[in-house]
């Protein structure tokens, strides 16, 4: 997944054009050399970031059309497929997922509490000083959201799709626990060989745990919220952090740079 979208949208950005192509080979040396970083990026959700903001040029209007993008990316993308496993091929109701045994109202309300309680924590390991490095994976992001109404609504779309698919599909097969660790290691958040990134990993498996819970014995929305409430406070910090328009404090080039 990483390698075709690095792909399309690399070539779109090199050629001026939309459209798929079938290998890296088509690309020419050069657009190939200062791709390979991001094509052999094995954080999808970042390599996603980088790539899909080279579709239009900079400015608000770009950075929105590039939220929009990933933020219909993040809920088609997780949630359909997580949506097609519950209803056909474990046979069960997404809409009874969500409803759960729990009103709607207390589901929500303790998601949101959680999300934004967790996300405290996180903030809170993440402003360490040594965490700077591990941190900085995330800059373009921050770049990204300029506005609280797109953090808002990639948190939402992230939410409701990644937890259809992990809490409501994956979670069906793998249980409690080890969903958690599937889904943080899709993120890119377990790394041998960069300590402080595994450490934001480990701090994330804990909190996932409890939406497992949530998702287990009250609903599928309490999840949800939580997750979304949970973004909310991580993609604020990130804006807070990298929003700055100084080059100064960028940690690293695009691919299309030079």
């Amino acid at each position: 997944m990483v390698r075709r979208t690095a792909v399309l949208y690399g070539l779109t950005r090199h050629e001026g054009r939309l459209g798929p192509i079938p290998a890296i080979a088509a690309l020419d040396g050069g657009c190939r050399k200062r791709l390979r970083p991001w094509l052999d990026s094995k954080d999808e959700a970042l390599a996603r970031v980088y790539l899909v903001m080279k579709i239009t040029k900079g400015g608000n209007k770009g950075r929105r059309y590039n939220v929009l993008l990933m933020a219909l990316l993040t809920l088609v993308g997780f949630g359909t497929p997580g949506w097609f496993l519950i209803e056909f091929v474990q046979g069960r109701s997404l809409l009874d997922l969500v409803g759960g045994t729990r009103p709607l109202l207390f589901q929500l309300l303790i998601g949101v509490v959680y999300g934004l309680t967790f996300g405290l924590v996180v903030r809170c390991l993440v402003r360490r000083p040594f965490m700077s490095e591990a941190v900085a994976r995330y800059a373009e992001i921050g770049r990204q959201l300029a506005r609280p109404l797109d953090i808002v609504l990639l948190s939402v779309c992230a939410g409701v799709g990644e937890e259809i698919m992990a809490r409501g599909a994956i979670q069906y097969w793998l249980g409690i626990l080890l969903t958690s660790v599937v889904f943080v290691v899709i993120h890119g958040y377990i790394n041998p060989r960069k300590w402080k990134v595994s450490l934001l990993g480990v701090t994330s498996i804990a909190g996932n745990v409890p939406l497992g819970f949530m998702a287990e014995y009250w609903g599928l929305a309490a999840p949800m919220a939580a997750h979304t409430a949970f973004d909310v406070m991580v993609l604020l910090e990130l804006a807070r952090t990298f929003g700055s328009k100084d080059s100064s404090a960028r940690p690293q080039t695009s691919p299309y740079s030079g």
